[in-house]
């Protein structure tokens, strides 16, 4: 069970101690986005582990995502070569259709058997 914004709700606590006492085989996975600390009632402390996750950077997201999109040397300057320094929209995107190519052909020889 996933819940997700917690904080929302103030007996949330009480809530996933009895799903998870009620139940035999249950994994249960509370976040919220809130940044203060989610509070923890002693029954939940003694019946959770806490997972700090800090947010994903944008490359660490699309390598994630597994479409084949991982970083390379000069990325940062060609993403804004193509962004800031582009005549109009159409170069812009002529650049950055450039800049995932060379990405995906990148992933591609990074991950392909060594003959």
């Amino acid at each position: 069970i996933m819940i997700d914004e917690a904080h929302y709700c103030e007996n949330w606590g009480d809530i996933v101690k009895i799903l998870y006492d009620r139940s035999k085989n249950i994994l249960i996975f509370v976040s919220g986005s809130s940044s203060l600390p989610l509070e923890l009632s002693t029954d939940v402390v003694r019946r959770s582990r806490i997972e700090r996750v800090y947010p994903l950077s944008f490359l660490e997201y699309l390598i994630l995502k597994g479409n084949g999109f991982l970083p390379y040397d000069g990325l940062k300057e060609d993403l804004r070569n193509a962004l800031f320094n582009s005549r109009n929209s159409g170069d812009a995107f002529l650049l950055l259709e450039k800049v995932f190519s060379t990405s995906c052909v990148y992933a591609a020889r990074s991950i392909s058997p060594s003959s």
